[in-house]
């Protein structure tokens, strides 16, 4: 918006309660005596047609609030670019600029278009009025859509994950823009842009969480007090508000361990990691039911019926193949699983989980030219584990040829 207006002009802009033509705005400057009152503020017209121009703030309050919300509501959410000639600092490394998130970049030019707002209207409203204007209407819930979706979008993501995003701006948050983007440019709004990810370990930080890890859990004043028996000389010792926050970034599991036992421990992990290293053949199988899609004769009753087939698998020899899968079919990775199956079947031998003479082999009939070549490789296994005891019976004889024995 432009800041000086003939008499015309500022009939134009229909203000409420202000005169909407030539004459009734050439009647309320001599009524109001504003060239005398504001002789700065009158200046002569550029161009053709010569003639006098007033500047905005000549008007009264009630007419530039006018005004000002209607800049409001005819906010354009057009964002500036990014290599902003305000900055009076060096602005953000390329590196820094070139790494932001889609996330971040989109927080940064809301950020930069809602400030190019503010400036646009400063130069006739102030830059104060317009702030506190925007700070108004957003606390109000009353900012038009455009300019509540940029405010949106430059706090961040705040509240949106409850699905309540926040729509309201403070006075604070838009002079801290003002201050990043006049140090850094524009790329300076972006959120977090200077955080690092690394972790440092304060050189007194070992000799802490072995004190902290004792199972009698003390507690942090008393690591404290026994912490400077353990440290080197020339190491200095931490405050209490130092070692509370190093401890506070640790994860639970690594913060507990030593205080808690493996039980408790595993209760704080995310997921629990099972161990399969000692799992025996046979011990767990999957098993996939589908039914036959071909119509074959009961065994029983010879009537036609679809039976169900199930693929059973061995978990633990199909955890062993995982290591062979997808590698070349030759003679040597034949080798290599026989050698591989025969020597976990030798230790289930040693242990008892299978009776000798088990062992895994090739067999050149089970592996069709076809088969091999689209993929399909079959190792035979033939074994048997001990079965278990599951009834036994005791057969009782009478043999009445024993009564003999007495008189022996």
């Amino acid at each position: 918006m432009k800041e000086w207006f003939t008499n015309a002009e500022f009939g134009d802009l229909l203000i409420p309660e202000f005169p909407s033509t030539e004459q009734g705005v050439s009647a309320w400057v001599k009524r109001h005596n504003i060239d005398v009152r504001f002789p700065n503020k009158v200046r002569q017209r550029r161009g053709n047609g010569g003639g006098v121009e007033r500047h905005i703030s000549v008007l009264s309050k009630p007419a530039r609030d006018s005004l000002l919300n209607r800049a409001v509501e005819s906010v354009a959410a057009n964002v500036p670019a990014t290599d902003d000639t305000r900055s009076t600092r060096p602005a953000i490394s390329a590196k820094n600029t070139a790494a932001l998130t889609a996330w971040q970049r989109d927080v940064m030019e809301a950020r930069a278009a809602i400030l190019g707002w503010v400036d646009r209207n400063a130069a006739l409203f102030g830059k104060e009025p317009i702030i506190r204007k925007l700070v108004a209407l957003s606390k109000a819930g009353q900012l038009p859509e455009d300019l509540r979706a940029l405010v949106i979008r430059a706090n961040a993501k705040s509240g949106q994950r409850s699905g309540n995003p926040k729509a309201t701006i403070g006075r604070a948050s838009i002079f801290n823009w003002f201050a990043e983007r006049a140090n850094h440019g524009v790329a300076g709004l972006a959120p977090g842009i200077e955080r690092s990810d690394a972790f440092e370990i304060p050189d007194w930080a070992p000799a802490l969480v072995e004190i902290w890890r004792d199972p009698n859990k003390p507690a942090l004043s008393d690591v404290l007090r026994r912490l400077p028996e353990r440290l080197p000389g020339e190491v200095a010792m931490p405050s209490y508000d130092q070692a509370r926050r190093f401890i506070g970034k640790l994860s639970p599991v690594t913060l507990n361990k030593g205080r808690l036992g493996p039980q408790a421990l595993k209760s704080l992990k995310a997921f629990t990691r099972r161990d399969t290293s000692e799992l025996w053949p046979t011990a767990v199988y999957s098993s996939d039911g589908h039914t036959f899609k071909a119509t074959v004769e009961h065994p029983f009753h010879g009537q036609p019926f679809r039976p169900e087939i199930t693929a059973v698998i061995d978990i633990a020899i199909e955890l062993a193949a995982l290591q062979f899968v997808d590698r070349p079919i030759t003679k040597a990775l034949v080798d290599s699983i026989l050698d591989t199956c025969n020597g976990f079947i030798r230790t289930l031998i040693g242990r008892g989980a299978l009776y000798p003479g088990s062992y895994a082999y090739y067999n050149p009939a089970k592996n069709e030219a076809t088969e091999l070549a689209a993929g399909h490789l079959v190792i035979s296994r033939k074994y048997m584990a001990p079965p278990p005891a599951e009834r036994i019976t005791f057969e009782n004889e009478i043999d009445i040829t024993l009564v003999t024995t007495i008189a022996a």
